[in-house]
């Protein structure tokens, strides 16, 4: 019988990627849970968040941690105060942004790993380019992760 792997993540620690309009801390990627799952910390500015897209592979479970955040799920909006959780199957078109006047901090599960990579690469592309990042690029890197912004 295998030995479970065992794993702590404290306060603190974790992969840090900046994208400018927001934070992540990769706190558990694919790597660590066999491609179970990823657990990410985003830490949103206010007016901070994400555009309209859907995923072809991941579902998204949000915790609210600190502050707030707008969510357009399908043709419905939704705001999730502190202590909410919004569960987004795979396939549903959102959008999520800190609407309120602080930053917003919130646990995302996603379902089954592979996101984390898609973030990864994205901070590459930024800094590499910050002034004149190719959209094309990043088009390109969202449809290898089965985003879709359209």
């Amino acid at each position: 019988m295998t030995e479970p792997i065992k794993l702590a993540i404290l306060s603190g620690a974790g992969e840090e990627i900046d994208l400018g309009t927001s934070r992540i801390t990769i706190k558990l990627s694919g790597d660590d849970t066999a491609g179970a799952f990823a657990l990410l910390e985003f830490s949103i500015p206010p007016g901070g968040g994400s555009a309209r897209h859907s995923h072809s592979s991941e579902a998204e479970t949000f915790y609210i941690h600190a502050g707030s955040m707008r969510f357009e799920l399908g043709g419905d909006t939704l705001e999730a105060a502190v202590g909410s959780v919004v569960h987004i199957p795979c396939g549903l078109a959102h959008s999520f942004q800190n609407a309120g006047p602080d930053t917003c901090t919130a646990v995302i599960l996603v379902t089954p790993a592979g996101l984390e990579s898609y973030f990864r690469e994205l901070n590459r592309l930024l800094q590499n380019a910050p002034e004149d990042i190719d959209q094309a690029e990043i088009a390109a890197l969202s449809k290898r992760y089965g985003l879709d912004f359209g």
